[in-house]
């Protein structure tokens, strides 16, 4: 609750982190132009925000930010026609590299412990190593 209003809520959560992505997790059989990997991510964050609270129901709009950790793990690489991108990510690729996510999104409460969540999340992953390195 609020000091606004009873019908206005005020949202914080606090929150650690684990995460799995994955091309082998692709329901489909066969995804042409796709590169084998698994990614895993992991960190901490915050997201907040107000919403406004219509009968038992609640609606309410948030920002998360979080430091994240990532590790790439690419199952092979292109061929030599991309050869600018297999420079790329063998500089990410077997490695934790340190980033930040942020986010947006909108909650809707449509029973108590019962939420639809959409969202819209970018993630900046960073390289580290001698300032002639940085791109």
């Amino acid at each position: 609750k609020s000091r606004y209003s009873k019908n206005v809520l005020k949202y914080f959560n606090s929150y650690l982190f684990i995460n799995k992505v994955s091309s082998s997790l692709d329901y489909r059989t066969s995804t042409a132009g796709t590169l084998p990997f698994d990614m895993w991510r992991f960190g901490a964050g915050k997201k907040e925000g107000y919403g406004v609270k219509i009968g038992s129901m609640s609606i309410t709009p948030y920002t998360s930010s979080s430091l994240s950790w990532t590790y790439l793990d690419m199952k092979n690489f292109p061929d030599a026609s991309f050869e600018n991108d297999n420079a790329s990510l063998a500089k990410f690729n077997k490695n934790i590299r340190f980033g930040t996510q942020s986010e947006g999104g909108i909650i809707f409460n449509v029973l108590p412990m019962v939420s639809l969540e959409a969202k819209y999340e970018r993630s900046a992953i960073l390289l580290r190593g001698r300032p002639s390195e940085a791109h």
